[in-house]
């Protein structure tokens, strides 16, 4: 991935990975204990639940995969409920000191089926294949062409009936003002830091980069992939100037030869 995005998460990774992973002020590293960091890991095995269920309930069975993928794993907050259902889990993050925080939340949860692996554009050290991708709130912090292109590469490693479960974000609904704002400091290291002194916060901290995908290159890539969406749900995220709104797509490898689409 380009430098900026590694250095601006590794900034992220080393001084306030938590909130980086879940935007609410009580996650910062300022305010957080061992309380908090419960329900932190809490909300990530709520969420795995949820997924789990909806997986067996469209595929009418018990799901049981041998080997699962996490991409964007953070400090481990869905990695660690993956790892409780697969015999083994990649966690993969773009930031070092995220993987490092991951590995230690594993060590005192008593998780030992995880590796650590840092992903790059060309996903060059994770090694397929897989009957379980998870992402979620992930790709929304990747430009779109990247995204789409480690999104295909994703869906190709997938094993023959293995599911993905994947999170996009859709469309933002913000003011103009809101939007030419956002663009001036994505533009500018010293507009975004003038921006943070304003906030009070400190000259380098980094803007959390927000990116909306078209769901019909979304499906298409699916499409081509022979992966069927049996799932949909959507999300949305409120903050005091926007909403953004997304969907959480549950897909199913078939054969390539599959007609999954054919017209009738």
């Amino acid at each position: 991935m380009r430098r900026r995005t590694h250095d601006d998460w590794e900034y992220f990774g080393k001084s306030d990975p938590y909130f980086a992973v879940l935007a609410e002020q009580r996650y910062h590293c300022a305010s957080l204990n061992e309380e908090l960091r419960t329900r932190f890991f809490e909300t990530g095995q709520l969420h795995m639940n949820k997924v789990l269920k909806t997986i067996e309930s469209k595929l009418e069975g018990s799901f049981c995969p041998e080997r699962g993928l996490d991409f964007g794993s953070g400090v481990g907050r869905l990695a660690i409920p993956m790892a409780r259902i697969c015999n083994s889990v990649i966690a993969t993050d773009i930031s070092e000191s995220m993987l490092k925080e991951a590995e230690e939340n594993c060590k005192r949860k008593g998780i030992a089926n995880v590796e650590f692996v840092r992903s790059d554009d060309g996903l060059c050290d994770i090694v397929g294949p897989f009957d379980f991708i998870n992402s979620y709130l992930v790709f929304q912090h990747i430009p779109r062409k990247q995204g789409l292109k480690i999104f295909r590469m994703l869906l190709e490693m997938l094993t023959e009936g293995g599911v993905g479960v994947f999170h996009f974000t859709y469309f933002r609904s913000s003011p103009s003002i809101i939007r030419f704002i956002y663009w001036i400091r994505k533009s500018s290291r010293f507009v975004n830091g003038l921006a943070n002194v304003i906030l009070k916060r400190p000259f380098g901290y980094p803007m959390m980069e927000m990116n909306e995908y078209r769901l019909n290159d979304v499906f298409r890539a699916l499409q081509e992939n022979s992966c069927r969406p049996f799932q949909l749900t959507f999300s949305s995220d409120a903050t005091s100037y926007e909403v953004a709104y997304g969907v959480v797509i549950f897909c199913q490898k078939g054969r390539a030869d599959d007609r999954l689409f054919t017209r009738r």
